[in-house]
């Protein structure tokens, strides 16, 4: 399961994820995906970034999200060796 920006729609969920970070803007939030971890933290790598990533260590991508409109925050990438 990525966080993935692009699904997770939900403004008064993104604004609580934010702050909760000590952000008060979206785009540097977003922009930080790689920084310092925080208790409760959500890191929106994203599902472009996560599988460029297995595509550079040869995995095999057979979804980029499985559950597609069941789960409207989180696509799950399914992927193999």
């Amino acid at each position: 399961m990525i966080a993935d920006s692009d699904k997770y729609t939900h403004q008064n969920g993104r604004n609580k994820l934010m702050t909760s970070a000590g952000f008060v803007n979206w785009d540097l939030f977003l922009d930080d995906y790689d920084g310092d971890p925080v208790a409760g933290r959500w890191n929106f790598y994203g599902v472009d970034r996560f599988c460029s990533l297995l595509n550079k260590y040869h995995y095999k991508i057979i979804s980029k999200d499985v559950i597609g409109e069941y789960d409207t925050r989180s696509p799950i990438v399914h992927f193999k060796k």
